[in-house]
């Protein structure tokens, strides 16, 4: 397999990326025999140097690898300067996982990311809001034995700590520690006389659209690490515009679902009274109350009439009126099979639970004809006492 230059440094000729024969940022591994062979993984070393196509690469194969493929990309986009460099994944294996193989350059030393600030303050003043982005242990130059050529390596902590699921990531940590690496930043680059270049620079990439920079293609799980990935580098970057100008990012709007506009249901409670000689009024009262999954519930009791024993005891408490209104219970439930009716206290007192409403109010009318029967015999038994007492007298 022939494998095809990719991206370049801006202002530069240098080839960074070498990407697959279709154009894929990824390639798997096991289609390259010649790279295969050489990247078997050794557990007991981190960084592995492999022969391929007559040049000395280092190969890297961690958890934070992908992080450091994210790095090399928003660092093309930004020009910084970048040693050549393939990402691959192996098939078959964790699914989150990918590996680098960057060209080793061996007349080379490391220095810290400031420390060209007087020769390359352009160059620092990039890097440094570069740095903006990672979360700790900032990147390293290699530069030539003539100190005149630099590479920036060690980008493998750029980006939110992907998890696996991807969906899994932490993402509020990564934006939390907005302002510890801006400030952090800012302080290293006032100290080298960098501040408005540094200022410059990250201007630049506040503007720079992470959706068209990260390229996963070719990995098997392209869309959902990318996905991940691009939201905590924008919660980043919306959090640095927050910082630095004050800018709020929009509140996203999520389309309300058109849900039919059912009707209020409230509670209906129903009063019947009788006028006592001694006690005065007496009330019961039965209720109609709302429930659950558009359900009702049905309570009854004749509180206030209770004060007369013989009415509470001998006239609500008869068997007669218990059987009518068992028979009522009967038909609520022939009529709908699916009722479960077990009303506890008969007719003085009870309650019946998730009734449709039909059933319900059927009930409810079944009480109140039942309540008002026996007020009425009540009454009129009353009526008739009072006529033999006044023909006795």
């Amino acid at each position: 397999m022939t494998l095809r230059a990719g991206s370049k440094s801006k202002g530069s000729d240098q080839v960074m990326q070498i990407r697959a024969p279709n154009g894929a940022s990824f390639l798997d591994v096991a289609t390259v025999n010649s790279i295969d062979s050489s990247t078997k993984r050794d557990s007991s070393v981190d960084k592995r140097q492999v022969e391929w196509n007559g040049r000395t690469w280092i190969c890297k194969e961690k958890d934070v690898t992908l992080n450091e493929v994210v790095g090399y990309q928003i660092a093309a986009a930004s020009g910084l300067p970048l040693q050549p460099w393939i990402a691959f994944f192996r098939s078959g294996e964790h699914e989150g996982r990918a590996g680098m193989l960057i060209e080793l350059w061996r007349s080379s030393g490391f220095v810290h990311v400031s420390w060209p600030a007087k020769q390359r303050p352009k160059l620092v003043a990039s890097a440094l809001a570069f740095c903006v982005f990672d979360r700790f242990e900032w990147p390293v130059w290699l530069v030539s034995a003539d100190y005149t050529e630099f590479r920036l390596i060690d980008l493998e902590r750029i980006g939110p700590s992907l998890r696996w699921p991807p969906q899994r990531t932490f993402l509020r940590g990564y934006k939390t520690g907005t302002d510890a690496a801006l400030r952090e930043a800012r302080e290293t680059a006032q100290e080298n006389s960098l501040g408005d270049r540094f200022d410059s620079a990250l201007r630049n990439l506040l503007q720079l659209d992470f959706a068209a920079v990260i390229d996963f293609s070719g990995h098997p799980n392209d869309q959902a690490l990318r996905k991940v990935m691009v939201k905590g580098l924008e919660a980043r970057q919306w959090e640095l515009r927050r910082i630095i100008d004050g800018v709020i990012p929009p509140r996203k709007k999520t389309p309300k679902r058109a849900r039919p506009r059912l009707p209020r249901r409230r509670l209906e409670a129903k009063r019947i009274g009788v006028r006592h000689p001694q006690h005065g009024w007496m009330y019961g009262r039965i209720e109609l109350r709302p429930a659950p999954r558009r359900k009702w519930n049905v309570r009854w009791d004749i509180e206030t009439i209770d004060y007369d024993m013989e009415l509470s005891s001998r006239w609500f408490g008869a068997s007669e009126y218990a059987g009518k209104l068992n028979r009522t219970l009967d038909e609520l439930e022939v009529e709908n099979p699916r009722l479960r009716l077990c009303s506890y206290g008969g007719v003085r007192w009870g309650n019946e639970r998730n009734m449709d409403e039909q059933s319900a109010r059927s009930l409810v009318a079944s009480l109140k004809r039942l309540w008002e029967e026996i007020l009425q015999k009540w009454q009129q038994q009353l009526v008739e006492r009072q006529k033999a007492t006044c023909s006795t007298v």
